[in-house]
């Protein structure tokens, strides 16, 4: 009788360890088993030191960049995404850092040598009213008078627009030929990127709706007055940013969508930015959930809104357009960080296991694999930490990690050690990289080192009658360590370094045996049996 095990699998602490399938195992560490073989997973390479000796404190969210390489915060609930604006001249990146007190944005030329971002406010303010201070009309003009409004917006150097005043400034009787000199009275913008930038200037004309503002001028920020002679004829384009408010100072969770918009919470409410302008945020666009929002995810074609009842699917291509339908399954998840878009569907970290969803369908993807206690205990959902690599979900809770492979069915699920503490990381989807950041503040690129020392140890087989099996083999591409138990007692302990036959130790019978392989080779099968004959 023999023992053979091919087409290895991972675990399932769940299951009592007899009624496993056969090539399942107890223990699958530090390796991948995707192929069918074992092969070992290959360790980190340090990318970069840890900078806390010049930022002053040791980094919880790192983002790629490219002048200084690497971005740094220091709170780990940071949520950081490159601005949807096609070939954006300025390198914007966008950034909700709870610490903060308000969404930011940095831009090229902007973050410090040592990664600091040095953001500005993200948005645009609305003009106090009463900034413009004074209108005076002078000359000779023709024509019947007529009642004009004057309003403006604060442009940034960079082109981003802002909502208007709330209350338009009247000039009562005004003809065309006369001249208006505004004068404007200083506005103190902290935090905004409007140290220098524009005051766009926008009026009514005569026979137009009084809410209907045509683009006069731009001035200077720091120019306090303004001779607007010019005739109704002559006026731009009408004021198109009524509703570009900043978002919200408490908003977080930031996404970017595919449509080109972005999306981030406060409360129970979600937020939506207007197409391609990440500094504009309609209100009228907000979307009010029954319960807070703990965490969004972002699809190819839709938003996961996780709150603390039910989730629910927010689809539309258009800010203006979206809608919301609740999935009918009661699962929360506590820590943003969990969420990850998998190509397709969404997978986070659930009290009840790691969930899947997929358009409005959500399962508890690891239900099959660990009861509710061994989930919780093992990877505790408030602090999992989890990202994409290669279709497979890799998370890291404190010092335990694993790796979930929805692409086979079953699933497998394999446990990673030996590792630093992960606190953090960043997908490079352009060089399929994943960059992990340890609780010292050193960055590490995953799966580019020497091979790991992995461990694969079987389920207990059962045989019908109890044997002695004098024989084994192992395919394998170098050396690998064989320990053998038989009935609960280790028996054979030994580095195989060939696929040649080898000799187990006689004078016992068994019926029941675990196969551990341990190394840093890949391995195709193994077999042990009771002669040399049975092995073929």
């Amino acid at each position: 009788m023999s023992i053979s095990i091919g087409q290895f699998g991972g675990i399932a602490p769940k299951v009592n360890p007899p009624l496993l399938d056969t090539n399942m195992a107890t223990v699958a560490q530090n390796l991948r088993v995707d192929r069918g073989s074992i092969r070992p997973l290959n360790g980190l390479t340090q990318v970069a030191a840890s900078p806390s000796g010049t930022l002053g404190y040791v980094p919880s969210t790192i983002y790629k960049y490219s002048s200084p390489p690497w971005l740094y915060w220091d709170s780990p609930n940071v949520d950081v995404a490159m601005g949807p604006v096609p070939a954006d001249l300025y390198g914007r990146v966008y950034y909700t850092d709870p610490s903060k007190g308000y969404p930011e944005y940095t831009f090229t030329g902007r973050p410090s040598g040592n990664g600091t971002p040095n953001g500005y406010r993200l948005g645009i303010p609305q003009p106090s009213d009463g900034k413009i201070a004074s209108a005076v009309v002078s000359g000779t003009g023709t024509g019947t008078a007529y009642e004009r409004f004057y309003t403006f917006t604060y442009v940034s150097p960079l082109g981003e627009e802002g909502p208007p005043m709330k209350t338009p400034v009247a000039v009562i009787s005004v003809q065309n030929g006369q001249t208006v000199t505004l004068g404007f009275s200083t506005e103190t913008l902290i935090n905004y990127n409007l140290s220098t930038g524009l005051r766009r200037i926008y009026r009514t004309a005569q026979g137009t709706n009084s809410t209907t503002f045509e683009f006069v001028a731009d001035v200077a920020i720091g120019t306090l007055s303004y001779a607007d002679s010019i005739s109704d004829t002559a006026l731009g384009e009408t004021l198109p940013s009524n509703n570009w408010f900043a978002p919200p100072a408490a908003m977080i969770g930031l996404k970017s969508t595919g449509s080109g918009f972005f999306v981030g919470y406060y409360g129970n409410t979600l937020c939506v930015s207007e197409l391609f302008m990440p500094h504009a945020w309609n209100p009228n666009n907000e979307l009010a959930f029954p319960f807070l929002i703990t965490a969004l995810a972002v699809t190819t074609d839709s938003i996961v809104v996780f709150t603390q009842g039910n989730p629910y699917l927010v689809t539309g291509t258009s800010p203006d357009l979206l809608t919301a339908i609740k999935i009918d399954s009661a699962q929360s998840v506590p820590f943003r960080k969990s969420c990850v878009d998998m190509g397709g569907y969404v997978m986070a970290a659930s009290p009840d296991g790691l969930i899947a969803i997929q358009q409005a369908q959500i399962d508890v993807a690891t239900l099959d694999f660990y009861t509710l206690p061994q989930w919780q205990a093992a990877f505790p959902p408030a602090a999992l930490y989890g990202f994409y690599y290669e279709g497979v979900y890799v998370g890291f809770s404190g010092a335990n990690g694993f790796m979930f492979d929805m692409r086979k069915s079953p699933p497998v699920l394999t446990t990673l050690s030996g590792l630093p503490t992960i606190v953090g990381g960043y997908n490079d989807l352009s060089t399929d990289t994943l960059y992990l950041l340890d609780s010292t503040g050193i960055i590490w690129s995953w799966e580019t080192g020497n091979a790991m020392m992995f461990t694969w140890k079987s389920k207990p087989v059962r045989v019908p009658m109890p044997i002695c099996p004098a024989c084994g083999r192992i395919y394998a591409s170098g050396a690998v360590t064989l320990q053998l138990w038989a009935d609960g007692y280790p028996v054979f302990s030994a580095a195989i370094s060939d696929n040649n036959v080898f000799r187990l130790p006689s004078g016992y019978r068994a019926k029941e045996f675990y196969v551990q392989l341990s190394g840093t080779s890949s391995v195709d099968s193994i077999s042990i049996a009771n002669s040399v004959g049975e092995l073929s």
